[in-house]
């Protein structure tokens, strides 16, 4: 286990020296031809010397020499993985001996007590194998791996088929080591005891001897036949060395063969196999022998006896053996019954059995004798596990049939019945295997084999093989041995009885009834020999296995009610199970037809059904046999067999759970280097330009195809990562994300993304698409015959399709148009699909006959639950069995490959219609080709008869979603086809949804809900867009109105978490739409889905009718009691949340489509309810305010309905800003009245915030509430411009759409005045208050009356300052005198003169104090005081221009007179009088009243214009149609009123939530009005709008228009009759007049040839001459 350094060194040289030794033979070539000149020159001129032959020969001789070196790199492979299974194995050995000590080998412990070995450490150990990114060794082999890769890469893309399946061999296994590993080492058989170890020596000793001798015996018989006569003491010689190697072969088989069928012999078997004994057989059977060998004829005998025991019950040995399969293609009887064993009992063989080796062995029949062994062989195949193989009994019956009477020997006639008779009386006492009558008994239970499991065809093949009248002549005969007995009334069972078809002999002859007396006396037979004591093994079977099941069987079936002689007959109380069930169908039958019972009979009948049913319930009991399974588990060895083996097992799933990640990031690795595999090579190479166009992927597509035959686990393979390329799954955890990583980085890869992309999905689809991958799965599914090849061409096209990529569509359409292919691929499809349905109804419909039976019979029992077996083997019931569990288990197992095919094939026929692709749904119809194959139907309707189980339901549910994908677009011809298919597939549609699925509703609500899902889904397909109502009447056929309505609203009454894709409520939401599409068809069902609306519209018209204008007294009255919480009724639920619109198709006819309301607009479903109940409260609020000083204070803070929270400044922070009695008294006003709206449901929250508010006010001050207001204000609105950005994308658009975008900014200003107020001043919580302008339309429109004419109004102002201007000069120039105003100075200036004057004063004391004299200085300053006093109180304002032009436009705007009114009043003696008038006129006039009236009228005309506008606007609203532009007038005396046609047909609503409904759907799940509707979006197009027009006008004048149609149909087909008729007159005018000229022109011609010859006398009695002139 350990080794060296220089050894581990030469080992790695030894590595290394290989790889370059491998890349020089393969790049040496490629560089040869692109190396340098001189290279290139001296390969030409050897080219030129060589001929072709050569090169081929030299170009073959290097791809052999490639090839070799691929199997040394297997072997190292091979070498590797030996290792690695030895370094686990030993790893586990040294666990369990540390748990388990040797001294404990031979005591006895308690496995309990016993401790665990570590798991955990063989888990790191088993990881740390690998040495991922760690070791030296690993980066060494990272690095020489390089260059393997691209060696491989290279090796992939030669010509040489071979080399190309080596080198993906190579591939795979090294991106498969740890899948590898665990694969093997799940095969590992460990060698525990010593009797194991001996068994392995000796069988290995054996074996290598055996492989000598089998050399020498095919040596020496070869050169027997080729030698010459030799002497006779050495031939002598030769002899005895001959004979002693035959013994020694002989005993090594005596010894195999008793090791294979004694001891533990599975084990053997198994030992057997590893070890590669079964090679060493074919080997031996393959030796060339004399045909008069008695020896070497034994030597095979033996041969063949231990390949029997070696497959007998292992079914991997038979596959094995099944490769080599044509090895025992001889005809022989040993070969066939090794061939048998092969086959026994493995369906898998069995289904996959091709139609020559059937052919062989009829054909050894018709040739070689008719030997049992042969027709053993044939019953084999036919059932294998408990289930029928309905193709081998089909291909049998063909063989047979054709085979004639040298293989069918029947004695019908009077001469064979007498030599049958004859053979029966000779088989008294046992029938030999090689008697005739034994080979006859053998094709009967073969002929009643193959019509086993009700298989029509066959049934009918053997009816017309062997009649009833001979079958009942040869058992009722008195020389009639029991083991013919058995052959022929099992015959009569299956063949007549239990069948398909009604076999009508069976039930109108009286034949049946001969064989019921032949049975009683058998019965008879076995009493008496009962009662003596003696038994008769044979005759208790044939009564007991076949008598009472032929009897059940008959009674059971559905046909037998029209036999009407029933008889009376015996049974007998033996093998109780079986005689009961006879017996209580026999009473059933009597008690069904009223035929009477003897009393005794009937007790006994009754206490032994009792009887049986007390001891089914003991038997059911959990505490029976308690003592048996109570037992005390006895100490046991630690180093036992079984102990090891599970110890082991636990290993194994440890290894399993911590690898399966790695296992799946090698092969995600594997995926991405065939994917791109360019990244290997360095850029500017040829190998990596020839992988950049894809030279790999293609060589590798083509390449595939070559592997069907070959080798089909590499196609397999190949095919699967051409899948993983395409949909990824990246399935793993961190470990296997690292050594992801890793891998991806030492081979220089990035890092794909772990996502899935879509885009990048569909670029690599196309790109497979190219290199031919639509071509390989077609080629693959129309050649391959094999199942598991077939399937993954499936799963690729599939992966191909995903996503509904049109250009793959286009692809396989113009591929089956232009080479035809389509013939051949659609044949093939639709055989499996009848072999599906076939099987269906082969199998399946088995058990449901029998659950139905079941089912009847509890039906007659006293309280038992009744049942409904639905038409198409569909089993629904309300209440079923406790059985049906089990019996369900049974049907699951039954369902075979042929059904289990159509899941992926469907999905297939689905995807080629995605996105309603018009052309392939009837390509899927019709090919135009010699013969059509129509999957529409043969692919889905025929799958719905299977009987629901939870296996079953994905191929259900796949099946309705195709059939769904071929009707959507719509696609008409389908839909119609069907609908009108001669199957009940509409019926079990219904049925499925109108039904409960029992027993899986019980345990698997979710299926159900899917399945219903799905059926309804598909019937709003089948009516989608179609103007008849053909289809609405075929489902309304079956689907009753008032079970629909009860479905739906008992699926909303359900849970609404159960698990599943879909939710009850999503289902009865698809049901009710499915109702309204049919309302329409069936007038009751119309009834049913409206009373609620009749009963809430007449009380609306109460309420009107009343005139209450009182709103919580119309509530009472509308509600009708008090207001209590009721249940909303379902329709009424689902109603709100469905909508319907119309809209224009391509071909300009108009369509409704009703379409649930997504749920992003699920809160609007009473939209106009909320509206309302804003628009009052807000009205309310405007009420209170004017009435209450705290409604105006709340008015005046902005506590609105929009919750914007605003307040006045200033304000006082204390409690006294309002009375505390009136805000406590307003508190508890508010607070009862909000308790009574929520009792209410009306206004209740918003009042109780009301309330709230001024509690806070009350209790924590305005200023606290203040800021609590504005923090959550603040909050509100930050949140608001987030949603905001969101959802129209703000930043995306860039910077310039963002200061572009008037209501970002709007919202952004409203924060940042929010933040403002609430951090820095009160005040800004005013600017707010201009939030009412946005909100308000009317404000709005007072704003919009100045800004809308902004120009005219600007320009006006222009000139107002232009002659504001003029005035200011001429005032400034003329009357600078006359602009003297009067001011009011400020009291600091006023203060400032009053110092002055005290200044003065003192100065005036201070001169008295002095005696001097002040008085004229007084008065002179007293003047100035007066004067300065009068010039404070008034200035001069046009001493500059500039003032002037100020004083002019401020003052004289202002003034309603002008300027003149702040002028100084002149006198009428001045000078500038008459001017300054002139002057004070002319400004009124001009500038006052016509320039200011101007703009004032601008702004009046354009708040007019608005005005009208709105009133306009909503005019048109009320009186027009938003949709459509139809007026009011047009809905006059017609059946829909306005007001109707705006709220149901054309609601302006429903046309958003349709196009939300579109944008948000997956394009995928698009019906077909959401795929138009999504194109027409797409492409900015109006025209699916309907203009001008309404369905219910179209319809309302449709009726006039549709007599006057029918009066123009009518006197156009009368017309037509009339042309008809004179067409006729005139064809045979025509052809009288034709034959007329014709008669003439012979005459003439007659007449021309007479000539100068007299004619004959004509009837008149003349002659008739011509003469020539």
């Amino acid at each position: 286990m350990f080794h060296d350094d220089s050894a581990g060194k030469n080992v790695k040289r030894s590595i290394h020296g290989m790889g370059q030794m491998m890349s020089t033979m393969v790049l040496n070539r490629k560089q040869s031809i692109f190396g340098g000149a001189g290279q290139r020159g001296a390969g030409l001129a050897l080219e030129a010397q060589r001929g072709k032959d050569s090169i081929e020969n030299m170009d073959l001789t290097v791809m052999d020499t490639k090839l070799k070196i691929l199997e040394i790199l297997q072997f190292i492979l091979n070498v590797r993985l030996d290792y690695r299974l030895s370094f686990l194995l030993s790893v586990f050995k040294k666990e369990f001996v540390e748990v388990y000590p040797m001294a404990d080998a031979d005591a006895t412990t308690n496995m309990e007590t016993a401790a665990s070995i570590n798991l955990l450490q063989i888990g790191e150990q088993a990881e740390a194998m690998f040495g991922v990114g760690v070791t030296v060794c690993w980066r060494w082999m990272m690095k020489v791996g390089e260059c393997y890769w691209r060696v491989l890469i290279h090796l992939t893309m030669h010509n040489y088929p071979p080399l190309v399946s080596g080198a993906l061999q190579l591939l795979f296994r090294h991106f498969s080591q740890r899948q590898e590993l665990l694969h093997t080492f799940k095969q590992v058989q460990l060698l525990i005891s010593g009797q194991d170890v001996e068994n392995y020596k000796l069988i290995k000793a054996d074996l290598d001897r055996l492989r000598t001798l089998v050399e020498n015996l095919n040596c020496g018989l070869k050169k027997r036949m080729l030698e010459p006569i030799e002497e006779p003491v050495v031939k002598k010689d030769k002899l005895e060395k001959t004979n002693e190697n035959y013994q020694r072969v002989k005993e090594i088989l005596e010894r195999l063969n008793k090791m294979c069928s004694t001891g533990v012999w599975k084990k053997q078997q198994r030992l057997l196999k590893n070890m590669g004994a079964h090679k060493v057989m074919l080997d031996l059977l393959q030796v060339s022998y004399d045909k008069n060998d008695v020896k070497m004829q034994e030597i095979i005998r033996y041969t063949h006896q231990f390949l029997q025991r070696f497959c007998l019950g292992n079914q991997e040995n038979q596959a094995l053996l099944h490769k080599n399969l044509s090895l025992f293609l001889n005809p022989g009887l040993q070969e066939a019954e090794t061939v048998q064993h092969i086959f026994s009992n493995n369906y898998q063989l069995c289904s996959e059995i091709s139609e020559s080796v059937l052919q062989h062995f009829i054909h050894c029949l018709a040739t070689h004798g008719r030997h049992v062994q042969y027709l053993n062989f044939l019953h084999t195949i036919i059932k294998a596990e408990g289930k029928y193989v309905k193709k081998c009994q089909d291909m049998i019956m063909t063989e047979l049939t054709n085979a004639g009477e040298d293989v069918v020997v029947f004695y019908n006639d009077k001469a064979s019945f007498n030599v049958m008779l004859q053979l029966m009386t000779e088989s008294r006492e046992g029938v030999q295997e090689n008697s005739p009558l034994r080979y006859h008994i053998s094709l009967v239970e073969l002929l009643a084999a193959c019509a086993e499991g009700k298989n029509v065809y066959t049934e009918i093949k053997c009816t017309s093989l062997l009649p009833l009248e001979d079958v009942v002549r040869v058992v009722t005969h008195e020389d009639c041995i029991t083991e013919v007995k058995i052959a022929y009334v099992n015959f009569v069972n299956h063949c007549y009885v239990d069948t398909e078809v009604e076999m009508k002999e069976i039930y109108t002859s009286n034949h049946i009834w001969k064989l019921f007396e032949d049975f009683t006396v058998d019965m008879a037979r076995v009493c008496n020999k009962r009662e003596k004591r003696l038994s008769d093994p044979v005759l208790e079977k044939y009564i007991i296995n076949v008598v009472f099941d032929t009897i059940t069987a008959f009674f059971s079936s559905p046909f037998s009610e029209n036999s009407t002689s029933l008889q009376t007959h015996h049974t007998i109380q033996q093998h109780r199970p079986q005689v009961e069930t006879c017996i209580k169908t026999l009473a059933m039958t009597a008690k069904s037809r009223s035929i009477s019972i003897p009393l005794d009979l009937e007790a006994q009948i009754s206490s032994m059904l009792s009887t049986s049913a007390l001891n089914s319930l003991s038997r059911s009991n959990p505490n029976y046999k308690s003592s048996r399974t109570n037992r005390v588990v006895a100490p046991s060895n630690p180093w036992d067999y079984k102990n090891i083996i599970e110890k082991l097992q636990d290993m194994i799933n440890t290894l399993e759970l911590r690898l399966k990640p790695l296992v799946n990031a090698e092969l995600s690795v594997l995926v991405d280097v065939l994917l791109q595999p360019e990244l290997l090579f360095l850029e500017g190479t040829d190998a990596r330009q020839r992988c950049e166009s894809g030279g790999f992927i293609s060589k590798l597509i083509q390449h595939t195809k070559a592997l069907m035959s070959s080798e089909e686990k590499l196609c397999i393979k190949v095919l699967r990562t051409l899948q993983e390329m395409l949909i990824r799954t990246l399935d793993f955890d961190e470990k296997g994300i690292s050594l992801r990583k890793v891998l991806l980085q030492n081979y220089l890869f990035p890092s794909p993304e772990q996502e899935k992309d879509w885009a990048a999905v569909a670029a690599n689809q196309c790109r497979l698409d190219r290199e031919g991958g639509t071509k390989l799965f077609t080629d693959l599914v129309m050649s391959t015959k094999n199942d598991k090849i077939f399937q993954e061409s499936i799963q690729l096209a599939i992966c191909l399709l995903e996503g509904g990529n049109t250009e793959i569509q286009n692809s396989f359409y113009k591929l089956m148009m232009g080479d035809n292919k389509s013939e051949k691929f659609f044949k093939v499809l639709n055989d499996r699909m009848k072999e599906a349905q076939m099987d269906i109804k082969a199998t399946v419909s088995v058990n449901v006959g029998e659950m139905s039976h079941k089912a009847n019979e509890k039906e007659l029992e006293p309280g038992s639950p009744q049942g409904l077996v639905l038409p198409g083997s569909l089993l629904v019931q309300n209440q079923v069995p406790a059985q049906a569990e089990s019996q369900q288990k049974e049907v699951e197992t039954e369902m075979g490959p042929a059904v289990t095919i159509m899941k992926p094939i469907l999905r297939f026929l689905q995807l080629l219609c995605e996105n309603h692709n018009h052309d392939l749904q009837n390509f899927l119809r019709c090919q135009n080709n010699k013969t059509n194959y129509n999957l529409v139907t043969t692919g889905g309707l025929g799958l719905l008869g299977l009987y629901i189980n939870e296996s079953n339901v994905p191929l259900i549910t796949q099946t309705l979603e195709t059939l769904t994908e071929y009707c959507q677009g719509p696609c008409q011809e389908n839909q119609t086809c069907i609908v009108t298919h001669e199957s009940n597939g509409i019926d079990i549609i219904t049925a499925l949804i109108l039904n409960d699925i029992s027993p899986l509703c019980r345990y698997r609500m979710d299926m159900v809900l899917e399945l219903k899902d799905n059926a309804s889904k598909l019937l709003l397909a089948l009516m989608e867009s179609r103007h008849d109502n053909e289809n609405a009447e075929r489902i309304l056929f079956n689907l009753r109105p008032r079970e629909l309505l009860d479905v739906i609203k008992k699926l909303h009454q359900q849970d609404p978490d159960c698990e599943g894709e879909v939710s009850p409520q999503e289902v009865g939401h698809n049901i009710y739409i499915l109702a309204q599409q049919l309302g329409p068809h069936n007038k009751i069902l119309q009834g049913l889905l409206k009373p609620q609306k009749r009963q809430q519209e007449g009380e609306d018209s109460l309420s009107s009718m009343l005139n209450l204008n009182n709103r919580p007294l119309s509530q009472m009255l509308t509600s009708g009691g008090p207001p209590v919480v009721v249940e909303q009724d379902p329709l009424d639920y689902y109603d709100q949340l469905t909508a319907q619109i119309e809209i224009v198709r391509e071909d300009r006819s108009m369509e409704q489509i009703v379409f649930p309301v997504h749920p992003i607009y699920l809160f609007s479903a009473r939209r106009d309810g909320v509206a309302e109940e804003t628009q009052k409260y807000a009205s309310s609020l405007l009420v209170l305010s004017e009435n209450d000083s705290v409604g105006n204070y709340l008015l005046q803070s902005g506590c609105f309905y929009k919750s914007h929270h605003r307040v006045l400044y200033p304000y006082n922070s204390g409690q006294g800003s309002i009375d505390d009695s009136v805000l406590l008294m307003a508190f508890w006003i508010l607070t009862g009245v909000s308790v009574l709206a929520l009792l209410a449901q009306k206004y209740g929250l918003r009042l109780l915030t009301l309330a709230l508010i001024l509690r806070s006010v009350y209790h924590l001050g305005i200023a606290n509430t203040l800021l609590l207001l504005g923090s959550l204000n603040l909050l509100n609105k930050v949140v608001f411009v987030v949603s905001f950005v969101g959802n129209n994308g703000t930043f995306i658009m860039g910077y310039k759409a963002m200061i572009l975008d008037v209501e970002f900014l709007y919202h952004l200003a409203y924060v940042l005045t929010s933040t403002l107020g609430l951090f820095v001043h009160e005040l800004f919580y005013s600017i707010l208050l201009f939030d009412l302008i946005y909100q308000e339309e009317t404000l709005l429109n007072v704003i919009k009356s100045v800004t809308r004419n902004g120009r005219s109004i600007l320009l006006t102002a222009l000139l107002a300052l232009i002659l504001v201007y003029l005035f200011s000069i001429v005032g400034f120039l003329c009357l600078k005198d006359d602009f003297i105003m009067e001011v009011d100075p400020l009291p600091q200036i006023a203060q400032a003169a009053g110092e002055q004057s005290e200044v003065a004063q003192e100065f005036l004391r201070s001169c008295s104090a002095d005696g001097m004299s002040c008085t004229t200085e007084t008065s002179a300053m007293t003047a100035a005081n007066e004067e300065e006093e009068e010039e404070a109180n008034s200035e001069r304002a046009c001493d500059t221009l500039l003032m002037c032009i100020v004083t002019v436009l401020n003052h004289g705007l202002r003034n309603g007179g002008g300027v003149g009114d702040v002028l100084r009043k002149p006198s009428k003696n001045e000078p500038l009088f008459p001017a300054r008038v002139v002057y004070d006129l002319l400004f009124y006039f001009i500038v006052i009243i016509i320039v200011l009236n101007l703009i004032f009228g601008v702004i009046i005309d354009t708040f007019a214009d608005l005005r009208s506008e709105k009133q306009k606007k909503e005019e048109v609203l009320k009186t027009t149609c938003f949709i459509c532009g139809l007026e009011r007038d047009k809905f006059d005396n017609k059946t829909v009123s306005f007001e109707e046609h705006i709220k149901m047909e054309h609601n302006i609503w429903n046309y958003l939530y349709f196009i939300v409904l579109v944008r948000e759907k997956n394009k995928t799940d698009y019906t077909g009005p959401e795929s138009y509707v999504a194109h027409m979006i797409k492409n900015n197009n109006l025209d699916w709008f309907p203009r001008m027009q309404a369905m219910s006008l179209v319809v309302t004048d449709a009726d006039g228009e549709q007599n006057e149609m029918r009066m123009l149909q009518d006197k156009l087909a009368s017309t037509m009759k009339v042309v008809t008729t004179l067409t006729g007159q005139l064809n045979e005018l025509k052809e009288q007049m034709t034959e007329q000229r014709k008669r003439r022109q012979r005459m003439g011609f007659v007449d021309v040839q007479n000539g100068a010859t007299p004619a004959p006398p004509s009837a008149a009695g003349g002659n008739h001459q011509i003469y020539k002139p």
